[in-house]
């Protein structure tokens, strides 16, 4: 078979260069920020609501990883540098362009969480310390006088801030679980939802009662809902709950009104009504898809979102009075969408009986083509249907794909999140072999054409396939992913380390474990040709999981291919990188099965 390399380049520079627009934020009643990669990567974008252009406020080779509202008319990004994620933050007023830097550490990672209500205060946190953990910090936007909230808390996240300045903050206890506390100035606090068994905090917010907070948790429950909190008596209601998770939800300026949405099977359903009777939420008609960011405006008429489907890019939606959804700007009505391929939601029969859930991507070449098992990161993340313009350009490439939400997955309840923890890692890789069977069955002949890829946690995953069931594969493509658990927690980020120890287990005491469940353990057994990417500065998994993988197959002579991008951390995030990745990724599967007659 002859590869059209000038025809996949294309494709990819297409699907690539698809603009997507994420994380908005309002300005002000007629004016919302928002960020857009049509530079090939993230930067700050302004626009009204009336049709007007929209307006370039950054530029540069390197991405917008945050984006904040101040209220006063500025909004607060941070900025890394080749992928390494050590965001520096500055405050750029939007009316006259005036950028403050606010921090200026470049070995420190920022992150921006929430700004004042009255604009003079950003809270982040950093890890500054000689521990390498991250603490909770406020500063003030103009003076730069920083106050140290919380030293050295670990994982923690602000959700919320109240006129007198108490923060509402999450400190996770391990990658799952998780505490709420109101921190005040001062740098007291104290635990407002705190229980023995797991709970997730995925948000929280003060109420329309000062008395009251309002929480997204699973304590006590397998899916997450939504909960208030009375801070005098610390006892909690339910306000709302679904048979899925209640992924998020933001309240107007005033917390009259809420706007909340549920992940229901991967697809998002939006409800907006009142928050005290939010039983009563409407839901809001959208096309089948995945929401991002909700901003309400700032007198709580309107709120708008980021709303991806998986054949369109993401995209701002405004909801006003009427309760129905529009394209925020005039200028995207007219937009053509991009004629992808929509997935069919199927689940399979795993070797314990469960159902597995999974996305299938049918391409227009048939039941003949080769066909690609996609596996998420995490591993507490779910593969949804939004826009992936990878797996569409795999499809447009001429592959079949099946992404797989194998046990381990989260959006389908806390038990089942929990079916891969610590010594039941390799069930998580036999849901893929079944998942290879399920093909198999229903695209007659299938069997010996189907390759697996994935990023990260599903490099890990992609690695241990063709070591655990090696006869599988005709190929496999490994990005960024795990091969030693050992030399993974070894030089992972101490601030990672803490809470990825209890999904994976401790040095300390399942090291032998660790060991015996990565896959560089039985690299003799891998017979699947293997494409290995990477970014020279990924903080997360460091390239060293790549080098000795590759390292090891080329001792023995085994087909590998190996690209390192220089100017990239946990995966490729700049437009350039990606065509040339991924192109490379087409080429090298289309090749691997014309050898091998897949």
């Amino acid at each position: 078979m002859k590869i059209d390399q000038a025809r996949i380049h294309g494709m990819a520079s297409e699907i690539f260069s698809l603009r997507s627009e994420t994380m908005p934020a309002w300005i002000d009643n007629e004016t919302f920020a928002y960020l857009d990669d049509r530079d090939g990567v993230p930067h700050l974008f302004v626009s009204g609501t009336t049709g007007s252009e929209p307006r370039q406020i950054t530029s540069g080779e390197e991405r917008i990883q945050s984006l904040i509202r101040s209220p006063n008319r500025a909004v607060i990004v941070g900025t890394d540098v080749g992928g390494n994620e050590r965001q520096q933050l500055r405050s750029i007023d939007i009316a006259d362009g005036t950028v403050t830097m606010l921090t200026s550490e470049p070995d420190q990672m920022f992150e921006p969480f929430l700004v004042s209500t009255s604009g003079d205060e950003v809270v982040f946190r950093t890890n500054d310390g000689e521990s390498g953990e991250f603490s909770l910090w406020s500063q003030n936007t103009r003076s730069g006088a920083r106050t140290c909230l919380w030293q050295d808390a670990g994982q923690v996240w602000a959700h919320a801030i109240n006129d007198e300045g108490d923060v509402l903050a999450s400190l996770l206890t391990s990658n799952l679980d998780a505490d709420l506390y109101i921190v005040r100035h001062d740098g007291s606090r104290e635990p407002i939802l705190q229980v023995d068994e797991e709970s997730w905090i995925l948000d929280a917010a003060f109420g329309p009662e000062p008395d009251r907070v309002i929480v997204l948790t699973n304590a006590d429950r397998d899916f997450v809902s939504l909960e208030s909190i009375d801070l005098t008596s610390v006892n909690r209601s339910t306000l709302r709950e679904e048979a899925g998770d209640i992924e998020t939800f933001k309240l107007s300026p005033d917390a009259e009104r809420i706007v909340l949405s549920v992940n229901d099977r991967g697809y998002s359903r939006v409800y907006a009504g009142e928050t005290r009777a939010v039983d009563g939420a409407k839901e809001v008609q959208l096309p089948a898809g995945v929401i991002d960011r909700i901003s309400w405006s700032p007198d709580g008429t309107r709120f708008i979102f980021g709303w991806l489907s998986a054949v369109a890019p993401s995209r701002i939606y405004m909801v006003d009075g009427d309760g129905k959804a529009r394209p925020a700007r005039a200028d995207d009505v007219s937009k053509a969408p991009f004629d992808g391929v929509a997935p069919e939601t199927i689940t399979y029969t795993t070797f314990d009986g469960r159902r597995i859930p999974a996305f299938w991507f049918r391409a227009a070449s048939g039941d003949q083509a080769p066909i690609i098992i996609d596996v998420h990161g995490g591993p507490e993340s779910q593969r949804r249907p939004g826009f992936h313009p990878v797996l569409q350009f795999l499809a447009a490439s001429g592959f079949n794909v099946l992404t797989t939400n194998v046990r381990g997955s989260t959006g389908y309840g806390k038990a089942y999140s929990h079916l891969d923890d610590v010594e039941l890692r390799l069930d998580s890789v036999h849901d893929l072999k079944h998942a290879h069977k399920w093909l198999a069955e229903q695209v007659p002949g299938s069997a010996g054409r189907i390759a697996v890829m994935g990023q990260s946690y599903g490099g890990f995953m992609t690695l241990s396939a063709i070591t655990e069931y090696p006869d599988l594969w005709f190929a496999a493509v490994d990005v960024v992913g795990i091969c030693n658990f050992v030399t993974f927690l070894e030089r992972t980020g101490p601030w990672r380390r803490r809470h990825r120890q209890a999904e994976y287990g401790s040095l300390e005491e399942d090291r032998e474990l660790l060991a015996s469940i990565s896959p560089i353990r039985k690299v003799d057994d891998i017979a699947a040709p293997l494409l290995v990417i990477h970014g020279k500065n990924d903080p997360r998994v460091p390239l060293y999981e790549a080098e000795q993988l590759v390292a090891s197959l080329q001792e023995r002579g085994h087909m590998v291919q190996s690209l390192v991008f220089d100017n990239e951390g946990h995966g490729l995030s700049k437009r350039d990188n990606r065509i040339s990745g991924y192109t490379s990724v087409s080429e090298f599967l289309l090749a691997m099965a014309a050898d091998q007659g897949a």
